[in-house]
């Protein structure tokens, strides 16, 4: 279980509620978490649960490009990374996931 510090990055903490306790996560860009602009949000589920656990943004048309920009500005830096390298990150993000599913 993440600790509420942690959970903070993730979350808009101050959209839940007593009465809406599932909060909306953030999208990440630029090495950071960002609280998108937009209305739209679609239901996360659990899958094992089916209950829903979070809604994640449908990020407007700006905060897509933002990120697609930041895309293309990170390529050649992780490209000219060494495999052997990319493969550790990649590792430790699948350790991660596992460690938080």
């Amino acid at each position: 279980m993440l600790a509420e510090k942690d959970e903070n990055r993730y979350f808009d903490i101050e959209d839940a509620s007593e009465e809406n306790p599932i909060k909306k996560l953030k999208y990440f860009v630029d090495g950071e978490f960002r609280v998108s602009k937009t209305e739209k949000y679609m239901d996360c589920f659990n899958p094992s649960t089916g209950a829903v656990i979070a809604h994640a943004p449908q990020c407007t048309q700006a905060e897509v490009e933002s990120a697609i920009e930041s895309a293309k500005n990170a390529y050649p830096a992780w490209s000219e990374t060494p495999v052997s390298k990319r493969v550790q990150v990649l590792y430790k993000f699948k350790a991660l996931v596992d460690e938080h599913l």
